[in-house]
């Protein structure tokens, strides 16, 4: 094995892991560090979801739901593809209450889903804390009626708890947001 060079070199190559960024590799320790940019510019990375795909999800949802074990799959898949914002639900338990975590994650996947077959793709790439802290600078709830109100109309009709309402929500706004 050749030793290192240097003791710190940076290669920036462009990051397909989600979102906008690089990857910065430090031969020196034969490490990679994602560093992540998002682009804040209103419009930019922004995907609308038609209410009409949302109601054809949602009937999907519904079918896939008579096999007792989808909705542990549905759980498992995004806490996989979403480790951030699987992280950041599990971080709001102590606010939510444990089984309201598993509901949030089983909605939270639906909405991923809404997103991505909205964009055309089949997954999307996983969000960053960066995203997250920045669509919860405002009143989710609030700013995903304006932007997403398929999604909003989604959220509004199927979670009673106004905390649980607000956290889907703010997923939902980065999910949408910051995706291209």
């Amino acid at each position: 094995m050749q030793s290192p060079r240097a003791s710190r070199q940076v290669s920036k190559k462009p990051y397909s892991g989600g979102g906008l960024g690089f990857l910065d590799f430090h031969a020196g320790k034969g490490e990679f560090e994602v560093q992540r940019r998002v682009d804040l510019r209103p419009g930019k990375g922004r995907i609308m979801v038609e209410e009409a795909l949302v109601a054809a999800i949602v009937a999907e949802v519904s079918e896939r739901m008579s096999d007792p074990n989808y909705a542990q799959i549905a759980v498992g898949r995004f806490v996989e593809s979403q480790p951030t914002i699987s992280r950041y639900l599990s971080a709001r338990a102590s606010d939510l209450g444990g089984q309201a975590v598993v509901h949030a994650v089983f909605h939270a996947e639906l909405l991923v889903e809404c997103v991505a077959r909205s964009d055309g793709r089949a997954f999307l790439e996983p969000i960053g804390f960066d995203a997250l802290d920045a669509a919860a600078q405002g009143k989710p709830v609030e700013e995903l009626e304006k932007e997403q109100p398929a999604l909003a109309g989604y959220i509004a009709s199927n979670v009673e708890e106004e905390s649980l309402r607000e956290t889907l929500s703010l997923v939902a706004l980065t999910l949408a947001r910051f995706q291209r």
